[in-house]
C-alpha cells in the first residue's frame, strides 16, 4: 500500500475523447438524443460565429503529458475516503489477493519511480470495499458500499474500534491536474442501473487541515470507466490516455456538484489522543438521469487547481438563498431551493479578453456549475450571453451578461435543487464566476430571515471588490 495517505502525521511524499458507448438516457435516449439535448446541442449556433468545436467538446480536459499540469500545495490536497460495504460480495476486495478493487493512475514524474500514464495495482485491506461510492435516483439508493448515508457504516471509520490495522482511516490522494496522481476503485452492477445522483466522499479537511471545499480555487470532477478482465477476479480500467473515463466524465455529462459534510467523522490517532476528522461529501447531481448496463466499472473523483486571472472588480447587488419554496409556489420536495444572485465585474488589466466559447463556472457557497453560455441574438450580437436550460433541470436555469466593453452586469438564477440542511452552509457566503481564464470573487454576509438568506448592497453599506 503507497504510504501517501497516511493517516496520521507525518511528511507528504512528493517524490480522449468521451465514450458514450455504455451510457443510455432515461427514457430510451441514445447518443445522438444526448448530444442535441446537451451542451454538444449547442455547437450549431455556436458554428455560425466560427468558434472552435473542439473548445467546446473537450471532454478529455487532462490528457497525458508527462509532465505536471501544476505542483501547487497551497491549497492543501485533496482525498477521497473509502467504504466497508460490499453490496455484490466480498471477492474482490482491497487486498489484491482477491483480485484487488483499488488503482492509481498517474502523469507526475516528481513522485518519483512510480509507473506513468498506466493503470497501476494498489494493496490495501479485505475490509475495503473501494473508495466510497452512493448512486441515487431521486431519494433512492441503488448503490452503496459505505453506509454514509443511511448510518450503516458500523464502526469501519473508528480507529479505536478496528485496531490494529484501522482500517477505514486510509484515504488516496485524488488531484488530475495537480501532482496529476487520482484513485479509482472497482464497483459492480448486477443490473441496468438509472441513477441521477453520484456521490463520493473527501476528508473535508485535507492532508494538513487547510483544505476548503467551498475554495473558487478548486473544482470537482467524477469519472467512471469501463474495465476488462486481467486474470482471475482482478479487473483493471480502461486507459483513455489521460484522466478521463471513458463510460462517463462530469466535463461533458451536464449536472451540478454541491459539498457538505456528511456529520461522520474518522477517528484517528494523533500522538497520544484520539481526534476526530470530518468526512465530506461531493454530489454530482446530472441534468438527466443517466443508464448505466450490467458490468464491472471504475469510479473516481478527484479535486483540479486553476491559476485564473483575478477580475478588477466584482459587485453584488442582490442576493437570495432560499431553502423554504420555489418563487411563488409552495415547496414540494427537497429539490425546490433556490438562489439569485445580481451583481457586475470587470475583466482586470491583464486579461486577453474572453469569448462566448469559453465555459463559465459559477460558485455560490456550497454550490458549483460549469455551462455554456451563448449569444442572445446569434451571431449578430455578442455583448448579451445567455443560458436558458432547454429542459426541465435543477441547477442553473437562466443566466445572463450584458457587456459594455470590459464591464458586465449579470443576473444568475438557479431553481429546483436541494441545498442540504443550513447548518452545512458558510456565512459570509463565497461567490464567484469564472469565465475562461478570468475569475472573480468575493463573500457576502449574508441576513437569515426563517428558511431565507438574502444581501442588497443597497442596505448593506459597501460594494466587495
Amino acid at each position: 500500500m503507497l504510504r501517501t495517505f497516511r493517516i496520521g502525521g507525518g511528511v507528504f511524499q512528493k517524490n480522449q475523447s468521451f465514450v458514450l458507448g455504455l451510457l443510455q438516457l432515461e427514457g430510451g435516449g441514445n447518443e445522438e438524443d444526448f448530444k442535441n439535448r446537451g451542451i454538444v446541442g449547442r455547437i450549431i449556433s455556436l458554428l455560425c460565429c466560427r468558434l472552435s468545436v473542439g473548445h467546446v467538446l473537450n471532454c478529455n480536459k487532462y490528457p497525458f503529458t508527462g509532465a505536471a499540469d501544476n505542483e501547487r500545495d497551497d491549497l492543501d490536497y485533496y482525498y477521497i475516503n473509502t467504504g466497508g460495504k460490499f453490496p455484490t460480495g466480498t471477492i474482490p476486495n482491497g487486498d489484491n489477493a482477491s483480485g484487488g478493487t483499488i488503482r492509481y493512475l498517474l502523469d507526475d514524474p516528481g513522485w518519483g519511480s512510480y509507473p506513468l500514464d498506466t493503470w497501476n495495482k494498489d494493496d490495501w485491506f479485505p475490509q475495503n470495499a473501494g473508495f466510497a461510492l452512493t448512486l441515487k435516483k431521486g431519494n433512492a439508493t441503488l448503490y452503496d458500499n459505505n453506509g454514509l448515508e443511511d448510518g450503516s457504516y458500523g464502526t469501519y471509520y473508528d480507529g479505536q474500534a478496528t485496531l490494529p490495522n484501522m482500517y477505514g482511516l486510509y484515504r488516496g490522494y485524488s488531484m488530475s491536474n495537480n501532482w496529476d496522481w487520482i484513485y479509482a476503485s472497482y464497483f459492480m452492477l448486477t443490473s441496468p442501473t438509472t441513477f441521477d445522483t453520484i456521490i463520493g466522499y473527501f476528508d473535508g479537511d485535507g492532508y494538513y487541515g487547510n483544505f476548503n471545499p467551498r475554495s473558487p480555487s478548486i473544482n470537482y470532477r467524477m469519472n467512471i470507466w469501463s474495465s476488462y478482465l486481467e486474470s482471475g477476479t482482478s479487473y483493471m480500467p480502461t486507459n483513455t490516455g489521460g484522466f478521463s473515463g471513458d463510460v462517463l466524465t462530469t466535463d461533458c455529462v451536464p449536472g451540478y456538484f454541491m459539498v457538505s459534510a456528511t456529520g461522520v467523522d474518522r477517528i484517528k490517532p494523533s500522538g497520544s489522543d484520539w481526534v476526530h476528522d470530518p468526512i465530506w461529501r461531493l454530489v454530482f447531481k446530472a441534468t438527466r438521469p443517466v443508464t448505466l448496463p450490467v458490468g464491472v466499472y471504475f469510479f473516481s473523483h478527484d479535486a483540479i487547481v486553476g491559476n485564473p486571472l483575478s477580475m478588477a472588480s466584482f459587485k453584488i447587488k442582490e442576493a437570495k438563498i432560499d431553502w423554504t419554496k420555489k418563487r411563488g409556489h409552495q415547496k414540494k420536495s427537497e429539490d425546490d431551493d433556490w438562489i439569485l444572485i445580481k451583481g457586475s465585474f470587470k475583466l482586470g488589466s491583464g486579461s486577453n479578453g474572453v469569448q462566448i466559447a469559453d465555459l463559465v463556472t459559477v460558485k455560490v457557497g456550497n454550490f458549483t456549475q460549469t455551462i455554456q453560455m451563448e449569444s442572445e441574438h446569434g451571431c449578430r450580437d455578442d455583448k448579451k450571453w445567455e443560458f436558458k436550460e432547454r429542459y426541465k433541470a435543477d441547477g442553473i436555469s437562466t443566466m445572463m451578461i450584458e457587456w459594455n466593453k470590459t464591464t458586465a452586469e449579470f443576473i444568475l438564477h438557479i431553481d429546483d435543487i436541494d441545498l442540504g440542511d443550513q447548518k452545512n452552509w458558510a456565512n459570509p457566503v463565497t461567490i464567484s464566476i469564472q469565465i475562461g481564464d478570468d475569475i472573480s470573487t468575493t463573500s457576502v454576509q449574508m441576513k437569515a430571515h426563517n428558511n431565507q438568506w438574502s444581501y442588497n448592497s443597497s442596505s448593506s453599506g459597501h460594494d466587495h471588490n
